[in-house]
C-alpha cells in the first residue's frame, strides 16, 4: 500500500501541475437566483497596507469594483469584537 502511494501521489501533483492556463469566469450563467458570495473580513487589514488589486486585462482597479464585474453580489464581513474582561473580586 506504502508503495503504491508512493507512486501516485507523484504522479497526481505532476498531472495537476503539468497546466498553465488562465481561467477567466464565465457571468453569463448567472442569474437572479444566483448567489456569488465571498469573504472579505480581511479587506481592512489588507486596504491598510495600500495594497494594489489588477483585473484579468492588467488595469488597476478597486477591489470592490473587481469583485462586482466577477459576478459578486453577496459579502461577509466579520467584526471581532474584544469584550470588556471584568476581574473578579
Amino acid at each position: 500500500m506504502n508503495k503504491s502511494i508512493q507512486f501516485v501521489l507523484p504522479f497526481l501533483v505532476f498531472v495537476s501541475c503539468a497546466k498553465d492556463e488562465v481561467h477567466s469566469l464565465d457571468t453569463s450563467y448567472t442569474d437572479s437566483n444566483t448567489i456569488a458570495a465571498v469573504d472579505i473580513s480581511s479587506y481592512p487589514e489588507i486596504s491598510e497596507t495600500n495594497s494594489v488589486f489588477y483585473n484579468l486585462e492588467g488595469k488597476e482597479r478597486n477591489f470592490l469594483d473587481i469583485l462586482k464585474s466577477n459576478g459578486v453580489n453577496t459579502i461577509r464581513l466579520r467584526l471581532w469584537v474584544k469584550p470588556f474582561l471584568r476581574m473578579s473580586p
